[in-house]
């Protein structure tokens, strides 16, 4: 799961709202305010929650989770004063129960970096032996691991319980390496109270914890009430009574749909859950709806978009939150030349203008705060006009008002050579995506973060580095180490590549486009094929994955023509539409 590069958007799709400059603060049950202080990249949980690790209030990516999980404690209904920050360095957060005892002690550990897995791997594996959270291992009565994330424009979560109390642990079984009883669920479900962590035995329905699973036909795959395959081909889909939300993208390229009836059950529509339906023309969103992720109706050019919920507004073929805060969906049909973003307007969502041919001006409001991963891509006209203090527009790019993050980069800029400013540390993801004049792009010194490839559909781009961060051979690029591969150049006549054998991972849409590529090795060595990593490579024929090779994610080798044979080592977990509309014949191979 990526990182989080825009902190502020993080924090505001948790419900922070700006009190003072720079400064947000949420309020939550219990009388409690945590304020977040962004030019000091701090955060601040008040004075009822005990912390006691004033690390944990800096600014990092396990941080975020920590405090994402401290806002969910709190929403349950855990009260402030018995919840403890940076309790041990193996202990992010300890929970005092109703008596003044030890309940539970939380390890929160980063999704994208495979820590989460690993952590519950290893707690699985102890078998009879102790769990350690530290020399204050003994007083608790259940350790948990948690992690979260910002996808796709809603926080998404996972945690698993152990207990630590001796009579709940089990001996191997015969042909089992051990373990220990352990639940994915029981501590946030809505059946659960606060201070009654509730395991999940064996033989104990959902129901129990307030989930009622919902029976579906045969092209539909529901899990705890959230609709998260389809499988039908019909131009008319009617989505089964009892589906609570659509999971991000389950109805993604399916170009022969052309109607979508949804149940009053439904909830909430992640995001690009309609992506690329192209023939997508009649959908209502239902009145019980009250979450959507970034865009669900990216690349919907034919979609005529109706709206029964009163959490949104609906205008001139622009969606808002109810509040008109929150810029979602801006209609492709739409034939005006310009748009202005209402004042009030404070985040625009990921993709939100997408696709608009038509578009050839959009006027930014003082209101503007937040811009996520590039709501104007492929908007081939379009001239921003910038009126927020909260951002710079120089030279067809937008900068934050600080002059450290760049966010976008038009399509048709003026300049086909580009020199991003010293001082810019970040570069968001998608932030040139598309931009086919550009020719020459030069990395500051000051550059140490990049989004996944920002580079991605520029035909002619050839880049120049001088941050120490990078490195920069052949025209690829990769990080300091050489351990993650980020941008492939499309314009690079090579036929054959051969990944070096420092690269670990090869990076979200890192050889996108890549026409002339026949030929890739990946070393042995490699863990991860990153989402959409050699997407519409519509020459590869030939690539052999090692078997270090782990994790094959999502769109990887999308649009892949002219593949035609792989073998995925054992084990290996692969992602959704990893091979769509590619003709490989997918096998497995003995992990090596």
């Amino acid at each position: 799961m990526p990182d989080i590069l825009n902190p502020l958007n993080f924090f505001w799709k948790l419900g922070y709202r700006e009190v003072s400059a720079d400064v947000y603060a949420k309020r939550y049950p219990g009388r409690c305010t945590v304020r977040v202080d962004f030019a000091n990249s701090l955060v601040d949980y008040g004075d009822q929650i005990r912390m006691c690790d004033g690390a944990i209030a800096k600014f990092s990516q396990r941080n975020y989770v920590i405090a994402e999980c401290v806002g969910r404690l709190l929403m349950k209904g855990y009260l402030p004063n018995s919840l403890y920050v940076g309790y041990t360095d193996a202990c992010d957060i300890a929970i005092r129960d109703e008596a003044g005892g030890w309940l539970a002690g939380i390890r929160c550990r980063r999704w994208d970096d495979d820590a989460y897995d690993k952590e519950v791997r290893t707690i699985s594996a102890l078998g009879s032996r102790p769990v350690t959270l530290g020399d204050k291992n003994e007083r608790f009565r259940f350790v948990c691991v948690y992690a979260s994330t910002l996808k796709s424009g809603l926080v998404d979560y996972g945690y698993t319980i152990f207990p630590l109390a001796t009579s709940n642990r089990v001996k191997p079984d015969k042909g089992r390496k051990g373990g220990v009883v352990s639940s994915t669920t029981g501590l946030f479900e809505d059946g659960v109270e606060p201070y009654r962590i509730v395991l999940e035995r064996k033989g104990q329905s959902k129901e129990a914890l307030g989930d009622k699973p919902a029976l579906s036909p045969a092209e539909f795959e529901i899990e705890n009430g959230q609709l998260t395959r389809y499988r039908g081909n019909g131009k008319s889909v009617t989505i089964p009574n009892g589906v609570k939300g659509l999971r991000n993208g389950v109805f993604w390229d399916h170009p022969e749909i052309e109607e979508v009836a949804m149940p009053s059950s439904v909830t909430s529509l992640g995001g690009e859950t309609f992506s690329d339906c192209t023939s997508l023309v009649n959908l209502t969103i239902p009145q019980c709806v009250s979450k959507i992720g970034d865009n669900p109706f990216c690349n919907c050019p034919s979609l005529a978009l109706k709206n029964k919920s009163p959490d949104f507004t609906l205008e001139d073929g622009a969606l808002y939150d109810r509040e008109k805060s929150r810029l979602i969906y801006y209609s492709m049909s739409n034939s005006a030349a310009s748009f202005e973003i209402p004042n009030g307007v404070i985040s625009i969502g990921k993709h939100a203008i997408h696709g608009c041919s038509a578009l050839k001006r959009i006027i930014i409001p003082p209101s503007l705060a937040i811009v996520e991963n590039n709501p104007f891509s492929s908007c081939p006209s379009l001239k921003l006009v910038n009126h927020s203090p909260h951002f710079v527009l120089e030279n067809d790019a937008l900068y934050d008002k600080g002059l450290r993050s760049i966010f976008y980069f038009a399509i048709n800029g003026s300049p086909r050579r580009f020199v991003i400013p010293e001082g810019v540390t970040t570069i968001q993801r998608h932030s040139f995506y598309g931009c086919n004049r550009l020719s020459s792009l030069t990395l500051p010194r000051s550059l140490k973060v990049i989004g996944y490839n920002p580079f991605a559909n520029c035909p002619s781009l050839t880049l120049i580095n001088r941050s120490p961060d990078f490195v920069v051979e052949g025209g690829v690029l990769y990080d300091k180490n050489k351990s993650t591969l980020i941008y492939y150049p499309m314009s690079s006549p090579r036929e054959d590549f051969i990944i070096p054998d420092t690269v670990k991972t090869i990076g979200r849409n890192a050889f996108f486009g890549c026409d002339n590529l026949k030929s890739v090795t990946i070393p042995y060595g490699a863990e991860c094929i990153s989402k959409g990593a050699f997407s519409k490579c519509t020459g590869l024929a030939k690539i052999a994955i090692p078997g270090s090779v782990s994790r094959v994610e999502d769109w990887a080798f999308y649009g892949c023509t002219q593949l035609s044979e792989l073998d995925l080592p054992k084990g290996a977990v692969m992602g959704e539409h990893a091979f769509s509309h590619c003709n490989a014949e997918v096998g497995l191979q003995e992990a090596s």
